[in-house]
């Protein structure tokens, strides 16, 4: 696309444009991925249903040095935020710590919390850190269609990570460089990367107290109009999204998951995306899928047996799902503890003559055990753009 078609010179009025995409056809990756610069990609990324998982660069500043950034990058982060190497701010604008890594001049003002000392969160914050970093050299090596996206590079640091982009994730990994101007405009900046695209766009941040500093909408959404993100089948083996849940087992080649009352699934990460959750009733039951406020997703009727399946789309309220399984209910037996139980159910003044009119009284009535009835939850994927 040339420039004069990209560019965008028009008076405030533009915000409210509906503004064509920059790629006309649909573009399909299997992760698009935040480098940072600021939060302002990963709160893009998350208006736009496109971020599906946590990576490091997510939520902190990492454009006072852009050599330092592309170091980290290329050395796969490295001694990332070791603990000498930490120093903190003690002037925060958010409801976190501001904490500096020294070693690369990264600044971390979204993951301390302010209401722990910073030596006590540091463990389990340098484990979700580790792991999320996991999950980004996770991808080295397959090439995926990949999407990185980096805000306020210059031309020759956006040609640079891009080179590094190709040779650690393969010819289908691209990285889409966002700069920005304080002009209504939007202009595509060439590059010699054969994997990259560099634009400018139009932002109002000039370091203010009433700075936006999530970004420019119109300009993000025609962006990334027609990125779309792969279908994706869930690994049931991930813990991270499951609760209540038995540990993951695979028979046959096929991995499945045991659940009962109060199991859930933990889907933020997929919002927008349509959820199809697939599973076995091994005998007649009943499972009820709730949504964070109690509501009825879906339910499997009182005495529902075998293979079974729904949709729904994951919204803010369906974030979190649980899945509720009735209880074991059974005949009574005139010589177990239960019968005080069932005689509960009888209307006062009762009279029987023999232990026949007793069992003849009691016909039918069962009563509850404590154990819930288990599920096996067979599949979970999720559907973009429907």
């Amino acid at each position: 696309m040339k420039n004069s078609e990209v560019a965008e010179m028009d008076s405030p009025t533009l915000e409210k444009k509906a503004l064509p995409a920059v790629c006309a056809a649909p573009t399909v990756f299997h992760k698009v991925i935040s480098l940072g610069g600021s939060c302002q990609v990963a709160n893009q990324l998350n208006r736009l249903h496109l971020r599906q998982d946590s990576f490091p660069y997510d939520w902190l500043f990492s454009c006072y040095d852009d050599a330092k950034f592309i170091e980290s990058f290329e050395n796969d982060l490295a001694d990332w935020m070791l603990w000498e190497n930490l120093k903190e701010d003690p002037h925060t604008v958010t409801a976190h710590r501001k904490v500096t890594d020294t070693r690369y001049g990264m600044v971390h003002q979204h993951i301390f919390p302010l209401d722990v000392p910073l030596a006590d969160s540091y463990g389990a914050v340098l484990e979700t850190v580790r792991r999320r970093i996991r999950r980004l050299l996770g991808l080295q090596g397959k090439n995926l269609p990949l999407l990185f996206v980096r805000t306020n590079l210059s031309v020759p640091d956006a040609e640079r990570l891009a080179a590094v982009i190709a040779r650690k994730y393969g010819p289908k990994a691209h990285l889409l460089a966002v700069t920005h101007s304080k002009l209504f405009e939007m202009q595509e900046i060439p590059l010699r990367a054969p994997n990259a695209r560099m634009f400018r766009i139009y932002d109002s941040n000039d370091g203010g107290p009433n700075d936006v500093w999530q970004g420019f909408d119109p300009h993000w959404d025609r962006l990334l109009a027609n990125v779309r993100i792969e279908d994706e089948t869930a690994d049931l083996a991930d813990g991270v999204l499951f609760r209540g849940f038995h540990p993951c087992e695979k028979s046959e080649g096929r991995a499945f998951r045991w659940g009962a009352e109060g199991s859930s699934l933990f889907l933020e990460r997929f919002g927008g995306c349509r959820c199809d959750v697939k599973l076995h009733l091994p005998v007649p039951m009943a499972v009820t899928a709730l949504d964070v406020r109690g509501r009825t997703l879906w339910t499997s009727g009182e005495r529902a047996a075998g293979d079974a399946s729904f949709s729904f789309v994951v919204t803010h309220d369906s974030r979190t799902v649980t899945l509720a399984s009735s209880r074991i209910w059974r005949p009574i037996d005139l010589y177990s503890d239960a019968l005080k139980t069932a005689c509960r159910h009888l209307r006062p003044g009762t009279f029987f003559k023999s232990l026949e009119d007793v069992s003849h009284a009691l016909n039918g009535i069962r009563v509850r055990d404590d154990r819930p009835l288990s599920f096996r939850l067979d599949g979970l994927s999720f559907h973009r753009g429907t």
